[in-house]
Protein backbone atom coordinates (compact mmCIF):
# COMPACT_ATOMS: atom_id res chain seq x y z
CA UNK A 1 0.00 0.00 0.00
CA UNK A 2 1.52 3.75 -0.86
CA UNK A 3 1.89 6.03 2.30
CA UNK A 4 -0.90 7.87 1.27
CA UNK A 5 -3.67 4.87 0.94
CA UNK A 6 -2.30 3.62 4.41
CA UNK A 7 -2.67 7.15 6.24
CA UNK A 8 -6.24 7.63 4.88
CA UNK A 9 -7.15 3.95 6.09
CA UNK A 10 -5.88 5.12 9.32
CA UNK A 11 -7.35 8.32 9.99
CA UNK A 12 -10.83 6.56 8.72
CA UNK A 13 -10.68 3.94 11.80
CA UNK A 14 -9.80 6.91 14.06
CA UNK A 15 -12.84 8.76 12.59
CA UNK A 16 -15.28 5.92 13.63
CA UNK A 17 -13.81 4.84 16.58
CA UNK A 18 -14.01 8.56 18.17
CA UNK A 19 -17.01 9.03 16.72
CA UNK A 20 -18.35 5.57 18.30
CA UNK A 21 -16.46 6.17 21.28
CA UNK A 22 -16.82 8.81 23.65
CA UNK A 23 -14.13 8.66 25.76
CA UNK A 24 -11.70 7.55 23.04
CA UNK A 25 -12.66 11.34 21.54
CA UNK A 26 -11.74 12.97 24.81
CA UNK A 27 -8.61 11.42 25.19
CA UNK A 28 -7.78 12.11 21.27
CA UNK A 29 -8.81 15.81 22.22
CA UNK A 30 -6.35 15.51 24.77
CA UNK A 31 -3.58 14.01 22.98
CA UNK A 32 -4.28 17.08 20.59
CA UNK A 33 -4.52 19.73 23.09
CA UNK A 34 -7.87 20.58 22.62
CA UNK A 35 -8.97 19.71 26.26
CA UNK A 36 -12.28 20.47 26.94
CA UNK A 37 -13.40 21.32 23.32
CA UNK A 38 -16.35 20.38 22.48
CA UNK A 39 -16.89 19.34 18.90
CA UNK A 40 -20.31 19.18 18.30
CA UNK A 41 -20.54 23.51 19.21
CA UNK A 42 -19.92 25.74 16.72
CA UNK A 43 -17.31 28.24 17.42
CA UNK A 44 -18.64 31.28 19.93
CA UNK A 45 -16.46 33.41 18.71
CA UNK A 46 -18.61 34.31 15.21
CA UNK A 47 -19.91 37.23 14.53
CA UNK A 48 -23.30 36.87 13.60
CA UNK A 49 -24.62 37.36 9.96
CA UNK A 50 -24.54 41.18 8.79
CA UNK A 51 -28.10 42.90 8.25
CA UNK A 52 -27.28 43.84 4.51
CA UNK A 53 -24.67 43.33 2.16
CA UNK A 54 -23.07 46.92 1.97
CA UNK A 55 -22.13 45.87 -2.26
CA UNK A 56 -26.18 45.85 -3.05
CA UNK A 57 -26.79 48.88 -0.93
CA UNK A 58 -24.30 50.47 -3.00
CA UNK A 59 -26.61 49.91 -6.01
CA UNK A 60 -28.73 52.59 -4.12
CA UNK A 61 -26.37 55.21 -3.93
CA UNK A 62 -23.67 55.96 -1.64
CA UNK A 63 -25.95 58.47 0.74
CA UNK A 64 -28.54 55.51 0.26
CA UNK A 65 -25.62 52.97 2.04
CA UNK A 66 -24.33 56.33 4.46
CA UNK A 67 -28.41 56.34 5.82
CA UNK A 68 -28.60 52.25 6.17
CA UNK A 69 -24.73 52.12 7.74
CA UNK A 70 -26.16 55.27 10.15
CA UNK A 71 -29.39 53.16 10.84
CA UNK A 72 -27.10 50.18 12.79
CA UNK A 73 -25.10 50.22 16.06
CA UNK A 74 -21.58 49.39 16.58
CA UNK A 75 -21.80 45.97 16.43
CA UNK A 76 -23.89 45.64 13.19
CA UNK A 77 -21.86 47.52 11.61
CA UNK A 78 -18.84 45.09 13.26
CA UNK A 79 -20.67 42.34 11.48
CA UNK A 80 -20.87 43.47 8.26
CA UNK A 81 -16.93 43.89 8.61
CA UNK A 82 -16.47 40.90 9.42
CA UNK A 83 -18.44 39.37 6.32
CA UNK A 84 -16.79 41.32 4.05
CA UNK A 85 -13.22 40.79 5.20
CA UNK A 86 -12.97 44.25 5.44
CA UNK A 87 -10.20 44.34 8.11
CA UNK A 88 -7.61 42.03 7.78
CA UNK A 89 -4.95 43.96 10.40
CA UNK A 90 -7.65 43.33 12.73
CA UNK A 91 -7.71 47.52 13.35
CA UNK A 92 -11.57 48.70 12.90
CA UNK A 93 -13.07 46.07 14.77
CA UNK A 94 -11.57 47.94 17.76
CA UNK A 95 -12.54 51.14 17.06
CA UNK A 96 -15.47 52.09 19.53
CA UNK A 97 -16.27 55.48 16.96
CA UNK A 98 -19.33 54.86 14.89
CA UNK A 99 -18.63 57.51 12.62
CA UNK A 100 -15.03 55.90 12.06
CA UNK A 101 -16.63 52.29 11.61
CA UNK A 102 -18.64 54.10 8.90
CA UNK A 103 -16.34 56.09 7.08
CA UNK A 104 -14.23 52.54 6.71
CA UNK A 105 -17.17 50.67 5.44
CA UNK A 106 -17.94 53.35 2.44
CA UNK A 107 -14.37 53.47 1.92
CA UNK A 108 -13.57 49.88 1.44
CA UNK A 109 -17.05 49.45 0.08
CA UNK A 110 -15.98 52.32 -2.72
CA UNK A 111 -12.81 50.98 -3.05
CA UNK A 112 -13.54 47.27 -3.83
CA UNK A 113 -16.56 48.24 -6.26
CA UNK A 114 -14.05 49.95 -8.56
CA UNK A 115 -11.53 47.11 -8.81
CA UNK A 116 -11.08 45.65 -12.36
CA UNK A 117 -12.86 49.02 -13.75
CA UNK A 118 -9.73 49.37 -16.15
CA UNK A 119 -10.45 46.30 -17.66
CA UNK A 120 -13.87 47.21 -18.23
CA UNK A 121 -13.42 50.71 -20.03
CA UNK A 122 -13.55 50.87 -23.65
CA UNK A 123 -10.49 52.51 -25.50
Amino acid sequence: MKTAKTLTAIFKEIVIEASNNPDFEKRLLAAMGAEGVDSKKSASHRRKAPLFDPFEELYNGSEALRRRLNECDIEQLRDIIASQGMDRAKVAMKWKDKERVISWILTTVGTRSQLGDAFRKLP
